[in-house]
C-alpha cells in the first residue's frame, strides 16, 4: 500500500494551486478569461486540484 502524504503537503499544493490561479487572473478581464481557452483550462486545472486536495489531505 501506498504512504498517504501528510497534511501539511496537500496544504501546500492547495495553496500553490491558489497562487497559480491569481496569476492567471492577473491583469486581465472577464471577456479575455472567458475569450482565452489555455487561461480558463489552466484556471479550471488548479481549481480541480484545490478540491482534490481538500478531499485527500484533510481528515
Amino acid at each position: 500500500m501506498a504512504k498517504r502524504k501528510s497534511t501539511r503537503v496537500y496544504i501546500d499544493d492547495i495553496l500553490t494551486s491558489i497562487s497559480r490561479i491569481e496569476a492567471y487572473l492577473s491583469g486581465i478581464d472577464k471577456a479575455t478569461m472567458i475569450e482565452d481557452y489555455r487561461i480558463t483550462d489552466g484556471i479550471e486545472r488548479n481549481i480541480e486540484k484545490v478540491s482534490e486536495g481538500s478531499r485527500k489531505g484533510i481528515p
